[in-house]
């Protein structure tokens, strides 16, 4: 038999390799463009972005890499800032060094730079054509954050102009490996963790239903993955009133929703008031935000 190459085995590296949730830019559950985004905003599933113009899913990508989708942020003069807050990075990471990698291309050539926390930052060459970047890092020091558990990772530019990006992995380790592809079934699954929303926000498809008696009714909703801890809920009727459901007989917006209590795998909620017809359904659709 033919033997297997100490590269071929550094690539390949077996098992759940990437820390990263949604590196592939695949899972836009809030939408598939933002603007005005001046402060830490989400966008894409589990990733924030600051001072573009707008940031947004496109399907410019690397050839033949596998990718289906690149964020894409679009600058002033400010530049760019995109941002993954990684929950539990200090036990994920211990002691050990470690691996980003990433694909990126910029409407014009400039510098970029990565920060891991407030601790360690490089720079690197953003090209007008798609490049895979790679930058290694000593250990997190733990106590220069008085030990908190989770810690952010910046990819930024500084001048004005666009860039994409797509393939984003972390590893343990001082070696980049190709790229973890995850099914989307999975990645979605992954970021529910921390952010969900019923499958509509308007119209009757995926919206939620609750029957009232008396003059209230009354509700709840199992969130479709367990939360990383009790979210902060929205309510939004069918035609994306916040804060209210409607009646499934006249479409009439109907106000008075307070959540009674929330979990890490559902909440319960209750509606009052002179808008509610005994024996009516009336629907509702939710948002669940545990974002760190």
């Amino acid at each position: 038999t033919d033997d297997i190459s100490a590269s071929d085995v550094t690539s390949l590296k077996s098992g759940r390799k990437n820390l990263i949730i949604n590196g592939g830019f695949d899972v836009w559950q809030r939408g598939t463009s933002f603007s005005g985004l001046s402060t830490y905003s989400y966008f894409a599933d589990r990733w924030q972005c600051a001072i573009s113009t707008t940031c947004s899913r496109s399907t410019d990508t690397p050839t033949d890499e596998g990718f289906n989708y690149s964020a894409k942020l679009e600058a002033g003069s400010g530049g760019n800032i995109l941002r993954m807050m990684l929950e539990d990075s200090y036990r994920l990471l211990g002691s050990n060094s470690f691996t980003f990698s990433f694909w990126i291309k910029g409407s014009v050539a400039s510098t970029g730079g990565m920060d891991v926390g407030d601790q360690q930052s490089k720079t690197f060459s953003i090209s007008t054509s798609w490049t895979k970047i790679t930058q290694s890092f000593t250990a997190i020091n733990t106590s220069a954050h008085g030990g908190t558990a989770n810690d952010y990772f910046d990819i930024t530019s500084s001048v004005a102009g666009d860039f994409y990006i797509t393939g984003v992995q972390l590893e343990v380790g001082d070696t980049a490996t190709d790229f973890e592809q995850r099914s989307y079934g999975e990645e979605l699954a992954l970021c529910q963790r921390y952010y969900e929303q019923s499958p509509s926000l308007s119209g009757f498809s995926g919206a939620k239903q609750l029957l009232a008696i008396s003059t209230g009714a009354l509700g709840g909703f199992h969130f479709l993955q367990t939360k990383r801890a009790a979210p902060s809920i929205s309510i939004y009727s069918r035609s994306g009133a916040v804060g209210a459901v409607s009646d499934m007989a006249t479409g009439a917006d109907v106000t008075g929703i307070s959540i009674n209590t929330i979990g890490t795998t559902a909440f319960h909620y209750v509606g009052g008031g002179s808008g509610y017809v005994v024996g009516h359904l009336y629907e509702a659709n939710y948002t669940a935000d545990a974002e760190l």
